[in-house]
């Protein structure tokens, strides 16, 4: 999971975010932290633990601005691509990648971006 992904799809609703709105974002993953960057500048950062035994696989996020409130969510990493199903707003943890049963919850798709 380590390196910078680029987002290239999102959904909410149960419908997908305009792509204008998702390809600005950029998050760099290094040892259990994020900084999550919007047209180059940075907007949050962070910490996150995952549990690679659970089905499917578990991250919890500890945003250091904003409220700080602890964010829960499942993950799928595959090759290049890492899809993140995020619970917003103090929802319970996904159980799919879907947000159709929930308006709190936000999907996400980065794809890696090669080293640089």
């Amino acid at each position: 999971m380590q390196g910078s992904w680029r987002a290239i799809k999102a959904e909410e609703n149960g419908s997908p975010v305009a792509a204008d709105d998702i390809n600005k974002i950029l998050i760099k993953i290094k040892d259990g932290a994020y900084e999550l960057l919007v047209d180059g500048d940075s907007q949050d950062n962070g910490s996150f633990t995952v549990d690679t035994s659970k089905t499917p696989r578990q991250m919890d996020i500890r945003p250091q601005g904003g409220s700080g409130q602890l964010m829960s969510a499942i993950y799928e990493l595959e090759g290049d691509n890492l899809r993140i199903c995020y619970a917003r707003e103090g929802a319970s943890r996904p159980k799919t990648f879907s947000t159709s049963e929930d308006p709190r919850l936000y999907l996400i798709t980065y794809k890696k971006k090669p080293a640089e």
